[in-house]
């Protein structure tokens, strides 16, 4: 038996992302469109649909998608990928650059927890991946702006004092600053490696 372990080959294409070339999709006259959404976390639709609900909006409200917006509502889908985009077939014809070859290119997230309860304050929330005390945090708003926070506490159900969060699936009491609703996402303003 041979060791083919240098001939492993593997080919992916990168998710396709149409956020700039949404006005002109817009004016003519596309009424819907297909997120991908098979294979992917609730996080990422929310964060995909909440960027182009945004630009959609900011077409309708003006005739145009300015510079500025555009870049707002792609770092809102940003936040959303686990590996790069391009923009497909849009642009004309594509080249290599839309496939990726033998590389995994995996972008670290910054989603951090779910909400699971809310009361007075304090959310349980569940750990889904790696944050601590003193971590600038935001709870994802799907309507307007997130709603930052510095995380200046949390304990375990029991009670117990916790400093940092990393054990996936552990529930844990934090507070927020606003109101939120179960399944709401909460995301860390630092990079996650």
């Amino acid at each position: 038996c041979l060791d083919r372990s240098d001939r492993n080959f593997s080919m992916g294409s990168k998710d396709l992302c149409g956020a700039a070339y949404l006005e002109e999709l817009l004016r003519m006259g596309v009424s819907s469109l297909k997120i991908e959404g098979r294979m992917k976390t609730a996080y990422y639709l929310a964060n995909v649909v909440k960027g182009y609900r945004y630009l959609i909006d900011c077409y309708y409200e003006k005739g145009t998608i300015t510079d500025a917006e555009l870049l707002k509502g792609q770092q809102m889908i940003d936040q959303a990928a686990n590996r790069d985009t391009f923009p497909g077939f849009f642009p004309g014809h594509t080249d290599i650059s839309g496939q990726m070859y033998n590389v995994t290119t995996a972008i670290p997230q910054n989603y951090v927890a779910s909400v699971v309860s809310y009361d007075n304050g304090v959310a349980t929330v569940e750990d889904r991946n790696y944050f601590q005390v003193g971590d600038q945090l935001a709870v994802m708003n799907p309507q307007g702006e997130d709603a930052e926070f510095i995380l200046d506490g949390m304990t375990d159900t029991e009670g117990n004092t916790v400093t940092v969060a990393n054990k996936p699936m552990q529930q844990l009491l934090i507070r927020v600053p606003v109101p939120v609703d179960r399944y709401s996402f909460i995301k860390s303003r630092q990079v996650i490696k």
